[in-house]
């Protein structure tokens, strides 16, 4: 969320290279977001005269939607930017911000600009070829992985990935093949070493390492995460805890009392029953209901993979304290919601572990989960 002090330190500050002032929205707000994207990104505040007087402006109910579409529909690859509003001194302004774009250049209607200082400069054919090899030819990054291709990715997360933008933008997206080609993750049947590192199957990182240990779930709800990792570590006891009654009144008064979220008790209740219906693998299964940690009192397995879901800080933080002693190396403790807003708990309760035992947390790409790797 962008604060009022914020942005009267823009407007203190004046148009940039990265700020830009516009009185309404126009085919130069477009221009200009593109031309952040070919930099470093930026921000275009809607609302403000150039020279930095809040004028506001007026918002129909598919205003914001409207002008994302088109900043989508006129620039190549398409741009979609966070829209943020703000009201300050009584009146309205509308934030846009915009990411440097990783494969350039961006094109507003077949024409490449780049941010100079304050304006907008329209770049020569000769920069525009050295921009983009120098983005994607220069980068190890979008250098073709050896021996492998597309069929050994996993499309779940590209399409997890996909999910994310259009939740956060309001705005239709792409299949999972026209999402990989806008972004140069693929050339034909070839994957780039980017499309790799961000797209495959958690069970490669395991297998390809050789790694022994056993997996777990905490939060396991209805199954759905738990089938994956049962089938994909067919060969590891898979250990599965959940209350199966919702949230424990105990978490709840912890959350309530921090302000964390506003879950209540017994919410995301689930049976053992309809989990067991999930299982590919049933037999690798073992149930472990009631209240974590103390449903797992007698565990002293070794774990290569851990998916924590359990939403609120006390599991949270008692998943964290229980599991990452019990990690072997290169382990992987993933760690869901860390980013939501919905759930303040987890980012609290992974921040004091992470903190206390000095170690770095890894966002993962999809824009809500975060990894540990147990070294």
């Amino acid at each position: 969320m962008i604060s009022i002090q914020k942005i009267q330190a823009w407007l203190k500050e004046g148009e940039s290279d990265h700020i830009e002032f516009k009185l309404s929205f126009g085919q130069d707000v477009i221009e200009t977001l593109g031309a952040f994207a070919n930099v470093k990104g930026g921000m275009v505040l809607l609302g403000i005269s150039d020279a930095g007087e809040i004028k506001g402006v007026s918002l129909a109910k598919e205003s914001i939607n409207q002008w994302v579409n088109e900043i989508k529909s006129k620039t190549a690859p398409q741009l979609i930017p966070d829209a943020e509003v703000v009201d300050i001194q009584d009146k309205t302004i509308v934030c846009f911000a915009i990411a440097e774009y990783p494969v350039k250049p961006v094109a507003y209607r077949g024409r490449y600009y780049r941010r100079v200082t304050n304006t907008n400069h329209l770049m020569s054919t000769q920069e525009v070829v050295n921009a983009h090899l120098q983005s994607v030819n220069s980068s190890w990054d979008f250098y073709i992985r050896p021996n492998k291709n597309i069929t050994q990715i996993s499309l779940d997360k590209v399409n997890r990935q996909i999910e994310i933008i259009n939740q956060r933008r309001q705005v239709s997206s792409d299949d999972p093949l026209t999402f990989l080609r806008k972004f140069s993750l693929i050339d034909g049947e070839n994957i780039t070493n980017a499309c790799w590192l961000m797209f495959l199957p958690d069970q490669e990182l395991v297998y390809e390492q050789n790694l022994q240990g056993n997996i777990a779930e905490g939060g396991v709800f209805e199954g759905e995460f738990a089938k994956y990792m049962n089938q994909y570590f067919h060969d590891r006891k898979f250990y599965l805890f959940d209350t199966f009654e919702g949230f424990d009144d105990r978490d709840v008064a912890v959350e309530a009392n921090n302000q964390f979220s506003v879950s209540m008790k017994g919410h995301l209740t689930s049976t053992i029953d309809k989990v067991k219906a999930k299982m590919p693998l049933i037999e690798n299964c073992v149930f472990r209901p009631g209240y974590f940690p103390e449903s797992a009192y007698d565990i002293n397995d070794e774990f290569v993979f851990v998916n924590l879901d359990f939403d609120l800080y006390n599991p949270t933080l008692a998943g964290l304290e229980f599991f990452y002693p019990k990690m072997v190396k290169n382990g992987i403790l993933l760690i869901h919601d860390y980013f939501s807003d919905n759930y303040k708990g987890v980012k609290q309760a992974v921040d004091e572990f992470s903190k206390k035992e000095c170690i770095p947390i890894c966002p993962i790409g999809d824009g809500i989960s975060i990894a540990i790797i147990k070294y």
